[in-house]
């Protein structure tokens, strides 16, 4: 066997002594023992020395000791522990065939609140007596005591004692279960009957008949209450009759009297209203006279003022329209002659654009004559006189321009009519002239309209790609060959080779060329003048100034 070194021996005493102190620490925490206010410790096992609660300033050896609250540490092995609860219990109870005085059997239901008392003599009976049984053992030992009380108590009662004072009973039954509480160390904090009921009947009964005494002695009251009630309203009926004569009296009289004194305030405050009436009429005539004879005045004046600006205006404006007339006059003379002058030398195209401009100038003028007469309203305002003066010259205006107008729109109708008649004229004399020519000419007229109407297609066309060796002359080539195709449409349509048409016309348009030119040189003689119109010569006679 190894023999050990000083050191060797130091460590191994240490790890000892720690274990040791780890030992001691574990078991003062394991058997430190705490106690919660609503129970009481029972440390048992060792006996020791006690203060004796029953005589103080003794002590008495004792195998247990109490601890309340706070906490205590047990000794292993010497000592055991045990709780006893310091909480109210609740006890509910029934006690069936409770023998009364009379002999009447009840059956009573009550609760009890019962604990163990908080001093140290109470908890040491109750270690005594309840600290090893159960739970159900306690409530069933408290529960059998407080019956035999509830009987006891009971049998010295009446029933009608028992049903009318239940605070009676109860106070009764928890002063007699008192003591036996304290010899187990309890007390009941309380006792309340919940319910008595009998099984033959007699508190039906006995209510029955209190019912009929008490409905007995309502009626009974009932009729007094009325007697008496009709003898006071018979009383009141009178002393209300009474006092309501006695202040109709009253009023009357007083009545009378405030009629008396408001009549002769009335006439006192009439009589002061008159006065201050007829003084405020006094200056009010007086003031209304001042204003009238000042309005007069007023009025007078501004009349007199009004007159003269009426004159002058009236004078101001007779001289306006005077020389206005006088310039429409030269005006109208002036235009008048230019009218003349353009209708003698024009008839359809001149005359049109002089009826044209004759009616614009016709408006421009009456649009002239209106404005002017719009600010001669402005001036002449205040007149009737201007006003009429007004309407008048816009009167005249208007007639004015729908004179020329309408003289400007007959001449016009006049020339445009006789030139179309000459035009139907001529135009019927060429075509039977003419002939073939005529209708040549219609033809060639229509074959722009023709070619169009054939192109008709190509118009949203956005590209054209030509194919072939001929290039750019592909579109050539094939528009060539488009426009070749007509006449025979125009033939297979109208039934007229145009070719043969054109060559027939070529000899008939030499001729008729050649008559022309003698007849214009015969209408220059006479006086014609000719003008062109497309492709026909129309003559209108001028007559000569």
């Amino acid at each position: 066997m190894p023999i050990l070194t000083d050191e060797q021996w130091l460590i191994l005493a240490a790890i000892l002594v720690t274990v040791a102190i780890i030992l001691v620490i574990v078991t003062i925490v394991r058997r430190y023992v705490r106690v919660p206010p609503d129970q009481a410790l029972i440390v048992y096992g060792r006996r020791s020395k006690q203060v004796d609660p029953t005589q103080p300033g003794r002590t008495s050896s004792q195998g247990f000791r109490i601890v309340k609250g706070g906490g205590t540490f047990v000794l292993p092995v010497f000592e055991s522990i045990k709780f006893l609860s310091l909480e109210t219990n609740t006890i509910e109870i029934r006690v069936p065939e409770v023998i009364t005085k009379e002999g009447v059997p009840l059956t009573v239901e009550g609760v009890a609140q019962v604990k163990v008392r908080g001093d140290d003599v109470s908890i040491r009976t109750a270690a005594e007596q309840i600290l090893s049984k159960t739970e159900d053992e306690v409530r069933f030992i408290i529960q059998k005591t407080l019956e035999g009380h509830i009987r006891g108590v009971c049998a010295q009662m009446t029933v009608e004692d028992i049903n009318a004072n239940r605070d009676e009973l109860s106070q009764k039954i928890q002063t007699s279960v008192g003591p036996d509480m304290d010899a187990m160390g309890m007390h009941m904090i309380v006792f309340v009957i919940r319910d008595i009921r009998d099984e033959v009947g007699y508190l039906s009964a006995l209510g029955k008949k209190r019912t009929a005494e008490v409905k007995k002695d309502a009626e009974v009251g009932e009729a007094l209450a009325m007697r008496e009630q009709t003898i006071r309203v018979a009383q009141a009926n009178k002393d209300g009759e009474i006092g309501k004569a006695e202040a109709a009296r009253d009023q009357t009289i007083l009545v009378a009297q405030a009629y008396r004194d408001g009549a002769v305030e009335k006439a006192k405050r009439d009589a002061e209203i008159a006065e201050a009436e007829k003084e405020r009429d006094i200056k009010i005539a007086m003031y209304a006279a001042e204003v009238k004879k000042q309005q007069a005045a007023r009025d007078l004046a501004y009349d007199i003022q009004q007159s003269i600006v009426k004159q002058t205006l009236v004078k101001e404006q007779v001289q306006v329209e005077i020389e206005e007339r006088r310039k429409q006059v030269e005006l109208q003379e002036q235009e008048i002659a230019k009218q003349e002058k353009a209708l003698i030398a024009e008839k359809v195209i001149p005359a049109q654009r002089q009826a044209d401009a004759n009616v614009a100038l016709a408006e421009g003028e009456a649009k002239k004559m209106q404005a002017l007469a719009e600010g001669e309203k402005k001036k002449m305002a205040l007149t009737g006189e201007g006003e009429a003066a007004k309407i008048r010259a816009i009167a005249e205006a208007e007639a004015y321009r729908i004179r020329v107008t309408g003289e400007a729109e007959a001449a016009k109708v006049l020339a445009i009519g006789t030139a179309e008649a000459e035009a139907m004229k001529k135009k019927a004399e060429a075509w039977r002239q003419y002939g073939d020519a005529a209708k040549a000419q219609m033809i060639i007229d229509k074959l722009p309209e023709l070619a169009s109407a054939m192109a008709k297609p190509l118009e949203n066309t956005e590209k054209i790609i030509l194919m072939g060796s001929e290039g750019g002359m592909a579109l050539v080539s094939t528009t060539a060959k488009a426009l070749s195709a007509l006449p025979p449409i125009v033939e297979s349509l109208t039934g007229i080779s145009l070719p043969d048409l054109i060559k027939g016309a070529k000899d008939i348009a030499t001729a008729a060329a050649t008559k022309g030119a003698e007849e214009i040189a015969e209408s220059r003689k006479s006086g014609y003048v000719p003008i062109s119109n497309q492709t026909l010569t129309q003559t209108v006679k001028i007559p000569k100034p």
